[in-house]
């Protein structure tokens, strides 16, 4: 775990306003800009997709200092944060495991495709079958890298 850091005040302002005794309510970006002005502003290009990253920065380190905040901050798909009840907090839990075993699998599969480069391919248990021929312009070993 990350040794506790100093909170600023505005991550200290995002704290306090997300421990209003409401729990059950998912605060969005621009209802936290509108009732923490003087820390955030909300931005309104349509070409970036995050209204406040400033925001989900907080979040980030508000859900990492758990000696300090005592309590779980959680997120949904929206984007929308709050601190979580047991059942919520379980359930976005399993879903940074979902994500992070997709990840794991990749770069499992990765790694298995990247140790063929330059062997031989086998097809039907045999080296070389008629399969591969100069007309099927298959190759007879994997060329996983592109060549320079």
């Amino acid at each position: 775990m990350k040794e506790a850091k100093e909170l600023t005040p505005r991550q200290w302002a995002l704290k306090r306003f997300l421990d209003d005794g409401v729990y059950e309510h998912w605060y969005s970006k621009e209802e936290i800009c509108e009732a923490l002005p003087e820390h955030y502003k909300l931005n309104h290009d349509p070409r970036i997709h995050d209204k406040c990253i400033t925001i989900y920065q907080d979040f980030k380190v508000l859900q990492t200092q758990a000696p300090i905040i005592q309590k779980i901050i959680i997120s949904n798909s929206k984007g929308h944060i709050k601190f979580g009840n047991r059942e919520e907090t379980k359930k976005y839990c399993d879903n940074i495991h979902n994500k992070a075993m997709k990840l794991l699998e990749l770069e499992s599969l990765l790694i298995r495709k990247s140790e063929l480069d330059n062997q031989m391919r086998i097809i039907n248990g045999e080296v070389n079958p008629d399969v591969i021929t100069p007309e099927s312009k298959a190759r007879d070993f994997y060329q996983v890298f592109p060549n320079k």
